[in-house]
């Protein structure tokens, strides 16, 4: 059964925009919750983008730290929208650190299994 807050966030977001309605319910079949609390990191900066990530509910904040070591705040990732993709979609190491601004409920999808249902 797929995660439906998954399936909502996936159907809204332009990465998935003209995906059939079958393959993103496998997609949203690989997708797992979980609870951030506030200020819990969801992703840091120079770790492997390993897991895309989807915000059911809550918000995300985007930093960086600039070379004098202060934060940079780059962005707010509202409900239904997606982050992580550029490092999840090429291997790389993730630019910025993800961590909750608020208690927040994200979907997570592991990179092996995403381009394994791609095959």
């Amino acid at each position: 059964m797929p995660n439906p807050g998954a399936m909502a966030v996936l159907r809204g977001s332009p990465i998935f925009r003209g995906v059939a309605e079958e393959v993103l319910t496998e997609v949203a079949g690989l997708c797992r919750n979980r609870i951030y609390r506030r200020g819990e990191s969801v992703f840091k900066e120079g770790t492997a983008g390993t897991k895309l990530y989807g915000v059911i509910s809550g918000r995300l904040l985007i930093t960086t730290t600039s070379e004098k070591g202060l934060e940079l705040h780059l962005n707010v990732i509202e409900p239904g929208e997606i982050v992580g993709e550029i490092a999840f979609l090429d291997g790389g190491l993730r630019t910025a650190t993800g961590r909750a601004a608020e208690t927040s409920t994200c979907f997570e999808v592991d990179r092996t299994a995403f381009f394994k249902l791609l095959e």
